[in-house]
């Protein structure tokens, strides 16, 4: 699911997407919320911060049960 919800950001805005979405896994999508890994705190913060309204738009497009998107750090 990731690599089409990514894709899609990456055709609306290729900039962001290199820069922030581009450095997210996702690890799992279960209970309405597809939950991402970023390699750093600040990256986690700055998408969450930001950029979730846009995640959770992309993740809609594909899957209309996903009411959250949560970024993690390892």
């Amino acid at each position: 699911l990731w690599g089409r919800v990514l894709a899609a950001l990456t055709e609306r805005d290729p900039g962001t997407a290199r820069a922030w979405f581009g450095q997210l896994t996702e690890l799992e999508v279960e209970g309405g919320t597809a939950t991402l890994l970023a390699p750093t705190r600040f990256v986690a913060d700055y998408v969450t911060t930001h950029l979730a309204a846009r995640l959770l738009a992309g993740y809609g497009r594909f899957d209309g049960t996903i009411r959250a998107v949560k970024v993690v750090t390892a």
